[in-house]
């Protein structure tokens, strides 16, 4: 599934702020640099953060595409929605052979 995200440099405080409000996160490293995810509510987040004097680091929006399974975690960043949106149809795909055309009477 992909997700509209923003992308904070990783201080324990901005993790901390954000577990305590509710706010999904994910680690995630970008261009070496480790680095949260933030999955839902990036207005509020960006505010929170902010209004705590935190310093914003690095801000920018990509699509997130997560494989969750019984052994891995996966997280990709694609920084296109229709690329983002294919690499998830594929990844379904492969986890859920048939399924797509099942659901739409292709199968």
């Amino acid at each position: 599934m992909a997700h509209r995200t923003e992308f904070l440099t990783v201080p324990d405080n901005r993790r901390a702020l954000l577990d305590q409000n509710g706010i999904t996160t994910i680690d995630v490293e970008q261009n070496d640099r480790p680095g949260l995810c933030v999955m839902s509510d990036t207005d509020f987040a960006m505010r929170l953060v902010e209004g705590k004097g935190i310093p914003r680091v690095s801000i920018g929006s990509t699509m997130v595409v997560t494989v969750l399974d019984a052994s891995v975690r996966r997280v990709h960043l694609i920084p296109d929605y229709e690329r983002a949106v294919s690499l998830a149809r594929q990844l379904h795909e492969q986890m859920y052979p048939g399924a797509m055309a099942e659901r739409f009477g292709r199968g």
